[in-house]
């Protein structure tokens, strides 16, 4: 599991890296393959609509969703 095109995002769109850097500040951050979204995990629905209601005050666009559960090869993955 690699995050190949991370770095050039980041590169070339720095309010990518910016919003990342904000989601870090509520849960772990990340970014959709292609950087066309970003999201973070949560662990309470409570914690994730506090931030959704940040993020639309400053003019971001965003929901709260549910995951699906993560498949334990993924989360051995994560450990690396």
């Amino acid at each position: 599991f690699r995050r190949v095109l991370f770095r050039s995002v980041i590169g070339e769109f720095p309010l990518v890296k910016e919003l990342l850097d904000k989601l870090s500040a509520y849960g772990k951050s990340f970014m959709s393959g292609s950087g066309s979204s970003c999201f973070a995990e949560f662990d309470e629905k409570e914690s994730a609509i506090k931030a959704q209601q940040e993020f639309i005050k400053e003019g971001y666009r965003c929901f709260v969703a549910k995951s699906v559960k993560k498949a334990s090869v993924l989360r051995d993955l994560d450990k690396l």
